[in-house]
């Protein structure tokens, strides 16, 4: 069994993050369990662990008494009636734990909403809660992933989470609760799962290491931390790698180094870093190019990039970093510059999972990168060339020039003395995104009354320019300009 596995958390005092830990068990020691939860944070933090460790503790039979509702009208089971023993742990031996543990009971249902995100599959939930549980207290759906239901299947969810059965437990879990509806928020209990600190994190793999009898150097802890990002599941899989690697010798930090090449990756990422502030987008390619000879893992690589970047941005704020003396600062790189790439990367690293070559989505966003910029100091090049040539003609010719290129634009742009609409609505649309103007820098307009087409001069610039929330914000400022409706269309370039 792998160590993930083999070394989960069973018990509410195993669980590493302190927050988690302490908030849950005070939950079930008072025994006013609240009728759903939501558990939120990033990958590999045992949400999941946790939803089952709590199922457990609520129904465990020797931490739990159940007494039933004694009701004239109904034999109902109530919540309301628990009463806990002082021992709040599950005992992992009663058929109840051993039942959920192992994924086999009846009246513990786990949902990936990744695969089961539509009304189909809620509206049988909403069915099957009606029945009471078989064997424990609380029927329990526990809901993996569950910001990816449709709008449908919330509605039907919330139906349910506003008026459950007594006996009916949800434990939703997610890794994006932004995209969750407020309506549903407002209905459940939030436990956030934080990134852990330093110290949880070696509580959660120290466990692994004490019960397997691995050596394993200091030093090395702070790079499985910092090549895990934090996660639990990570840092197990790293620590098994090791161990089998080390082949029951002492792992150290060269054995770190030759398993993942952390030292040349960083020794890498600075090469890339620079190449892309010099503009050259050969030399960053290449890095990318040596990077996938060696085998390197992208995911590992793109997280990497990121930090780099978001170390040098919290220094541009004044605050200093865990770690900052292992990054080199690029000072060419100002904030903005930063903001950009960290927003590029960021988005390479989401697109990792499909792509069908590794290392495509990381270059894919130098290239972005590299042809935004040349775009703008093109755009530049020739605004400059043109003010040039009109300041060296003579008045009579600049009022003609004036009038050829007015020729095309309405009545109601003319009152700009011949200001190019583009110039204008490139100064505008700063005020709703950098990047927008930037692309717009690269294309050029063609005006017929109330029609407006933006020529582009790539596929990227196209794609970008044809998103229906940005042509939206586009033909907005156009209006605004012009003093009409615009009808905006974006065409690539022949």
């Amino acid at each position: 069994m792998v160590f993930y596995r083999k070394y989960r958390p069973q018990k509410l005092e195993e669980l590493d993050i302190t927050g988690v830990r302490e908030k849950l068990s005070s939950i079930v020691k008072s025994g006013d369990i609240p009728h759903a939860f939501l558990f939120a944070g990033p990958k590999g933090l045992g949400k999941t662990s946790a939803a089952r460790i709590l199922t457990k503790a609520i129904s465990c039979k020797r931490s739990v008494s159940q007494r039933l509702a004694s009701s004239s009208k109904s034999k109902k089971l109530n919540a309301e009636h628990y009463q806990l023993d002082a021992d709040i742990e599950p005992c992992n031996k009663c058929d109840a734990c051993i039942s959920i543990t192992n994924g086999s009971n009846l009246d513990v249902i786990e949902i990936d909403a990744a695969s089961n995100r539509g009304i189909d599959e809620i509206r049988e939930l909403r069915e099957k809660i009606k029945f009471t549980p078989l064997a424990l207290v609380r029927k329990v759906y526990i809901i993996d992933e569950v910001h990816m239901l449709t709008t449908e299947a919330f509605n039907a969810l919330l139906k349910t989470l506003e008026e459950p059965p007594s006996h009916a437990l949800f434990i939703l879990c997610t890794t994006e609760p932004w995209k969750l509806p407020e309506t549903i928020l407002s209905r459940t209990f939030f436990v956030q799962f934080e990134k852990p600190t330093p110290q949880e994190f070696l509580r959660s793999i120290g466990r692994i290491v004490k019960a397997e009898n691995l050596q394993m150097d200091n030093d090395v802890f702070d790079e499985i931390f910092d090549l895990s990002s934090g996660s639990f599941r990570d840092g197990a899989k790293i620590i098994e790698e090791l161990s089998m690697a080390s082949k029951d010798k002492r792992i150290t930090k060269e054995l770190l180094e030759t398993s993942y090449k952390t030292h040349s990756i960083e020794n890498e990422i600075y090469v890339l870093l620079v190449s892309l502030e010099s503009k050259k987008t050969k030399e960053a390619l290449l890095v990318v190019d040596r990077l996938a000879c060696k085998g390197m893992d992208f995911k590992v690589v793109t997280e990497k990039i990121v930090g780099y970047l978001h170390n040098m941005l919290l220094k541009r704020a004044g605050l200093s970093t865990i770690r900052q003396e292992v990054n080199k600062d690029i000072k060419d790189l100002d904030v903005y510059q930063l903001e950009k790439l960290i927003e590029y990367f960021s988005a390479a690293y989401k697109e990792l999972k499909f792509s069908v070559l590794s290392q495509l989505p990381l270059e894919m966003a130098i290239i972005k990168w590299c042809e935004i910029d040349v775009g703008d100091q093109r755009s530049k090049i020739k605004d400059q060339k043109e003010t040039e040539k009109r300041e060296d003609k003579s008045d009579k010719d600049t009022k003609t020039v004036t009038q050829k290129e007015n020729t095309n634009l309405p009545d109601s742009n003319k009152t700009n003395n011949g200001q190019d609409l583009l110039k204008e609505l490139i100064d505008r649309i700063k005020v709703d995104s950098q990047t927008v103007a930037g692309v717009l820098r690269s294309c050029r307009l063609q005006i017929k009354d109330t029609e407006i087409t933006i020529i582009a001069p790539s596929k990227f610039h196209n794609d970008k320019l044809s998103d229906v929330k940005i042509k939206e914000i586009v033909a907005k400022r156009a209006g605004e300009i012009m003093g009409k409706k615009i009808e905006l269309t974006v065409q690539m370039k022949k």
